[in-house]
């Protein structure tokens, strides 16, 4: 019997109404600038409502390749204190775009190799994984798998070698569900998230080691 999880933050979020929702993501594409010919298996996007961020999250979705099968979307816990990255034992997952499933042998994997756990808890009024969902729903095939991770500061070390081990196969993307910064006036998260994006393009901070 199919597990699926239904949509948490729908109507807050992001629309509730399929029709308003995809006219919403039509909206953000079409006002999209590829600036840069590139195509990248990982994307860091602001898991907001799409009303504060959506446009921002849609122009980092429109870089992610196109040609993998399992997208990986790991996003911060913010209702369950974690110590180790949590999984979700539902094998599908609603949004009103209608169901994407989960890569349960991934997830065996994760638990497996990784020690990994299931805590649907900490998925139940979760928003960072799932407003990302919508995008994946529409610019991705029903064949595109997703891996949902919950973690937090701790698990840093284990999320590099997760990326890492599942990077190496190009059918595998990732999607970093993170707001870099949170209450600042403009100038100050800009100066700050210029200086977060430096250090992740240098490698400046948690090595994939």
């Amino acid at each position: 019997m199919n597990r699926t999880k239904s949509s948490s933050v729908a109507g807050m979020f992001y629309p509730i109404n399929k029709d308003e929702l995809l006219d919403v993501l039509k909206s953000f594409d079409m006002k999209n600038k590829k600036d840069y010919a590139i195509e990248s298996r990982a994307i860091i996007v602001p898991h907001a409502g799409y009303f504060y961020s959506g446009q921002l999250a849609s122009m980092g979705f429109q870089y992610l390749s196109k040609k993998v099968k399992n997208i990986f979307i790991i996003a911060p816990s913010h209702h369950v204190a974690l110590e180790n990255p949590v999984l979700t034992g539902y094998e599908k997952w609603q949004t009103p775009l209608g169901e994407i499933s989960i890569n349960q042998d991934i997830n065996e994997e994760l638990v497996e190799k990784f020690g990994c756990s299931y805590l649907d808890e900490a998925y139940e009024k979760e928003h960072a994984i799932e407003v990302q969902v919508p995008f994946i729903q529409f610019g991705y095939s029903e064949e595109v798998k997703i891996v949902p991770i919950l973690a937090n500061f701790y698990s840093i070390k284990k999320l590099a070698q997760i990326i890492k081990n599942y990077y190496s196969d190009e059918a595998n993307a990732f999607v970093i569900s993170s707001d870099l910064s949170h209450y600042l006036n403009e100038k100050e998260a800009q100066k700050i998230d210029s200086v977060t994006a430096d250090m992740i393009e240098t490698m400046g901070v948690g090595n994939m080691n």
